[in-house]
């Protein structure tokens, strides 16, 4: 019987561990389309640069605007041999651009596309839809693990509740203190469950390290300590 509740308890961790490093693995695509996301706005050049700069960023979700030359614009695109031997421009026939970094990937792009497009001077706005739509697919699916880690998490939680409180009435009220420490003997498990924990602890920080993906020691730590208890509580005789 103890070494069923060992391997239970080693499921458990395990996969409340999985979740957590899966939902990593997740949020590195996500993080690196949201550092990297840009709406380029074209200008037509009848109005001042500045200006329609200051005038995308006083609008609202816009983070950034910032305003390259036509002159670096087309520096660049001298360097670029592939690109101008095959467009041959003799003189710069470029407008200034301006680079604009939204607050978040997750706002509706096409309506800020069109709040920016309306300020004046604007010739076209152009942004990456398909980052788009791959950011909120991955978002979503960090919300189901999250929801799913929650979900478990709650659940170990309310029947450990349960279990501990029905091992309390079952003692009789003759002597609740006594009742009390019996339900609560978690020290004999302890021994089998925390090398457990840290088997599991050191496993997913080494492989989070391997992948290049953030682990938040503390908070992991706490969390295993904490299901740790509760399972010894719940497990003892």
């Amino acid at each position: 019987m103890k070494i069923v509740k060992i391997i239970s308890y080693s499921l458990l961790a395990g996969g409340l561990m999985f979740l957590v490093f899966l939902r990593a693995i997740v949020l590195r695509p996500a993080s690196q389309i949201e550092s990297r996301f840009n709406i380029a706005v074209a200008l037509d050049g009848t109005l001042n640069t500045e200006v329609v700069a200051d005038r995308i960023l006083a609008i609202d979700g816009v983070k950034d605007a910032r305003v390259r030359k036509s002159a670096a614009i087309f520096e660049e695109y001298r360097k670029e041999k592939i690109i101008s031997e095959k467009i041959r421009l003799d003189e710069n026939t470029f407008n200034d651009l301006i680079v604009v970094h939204p607050e978040s990937v997750a706002a509706d792009m096409a309506d800020l596309a069109a709040r920016i497009s309306a300020t004046g001077g604007v010739d076209d706005v152009s942004y990456d839809a398909a980052a788009v739509e791959i950011y909120a697919g991955l978002m979503s699916v960090e919300r189901r693990i999250l929801y799913a880690a929650l979900l478990i998490a709650a659940g170990v939680f309310i029947m450990a509740v349960i279990i501990i409180a029905g091992k309390i009435k079952s003692s009789g009220p003759a002597s609740k203190n006594k009742s009390i420490a019996a339900a609560l003997k978690p020290l004999p498990y302890l021994y089998y469950i925390a090398p457990v924990s840290a088997l599991c602890y050191a496993g997913f920080a080494a492989l989070a390290r391997s992948e290049g993906l953030p682990f938040d020691y503390a908070v992991n730590g706490v969390l295993l300590a904490l299901i740790s208890a509760i399972a010894s509580a719940v497990y003892a005789d």
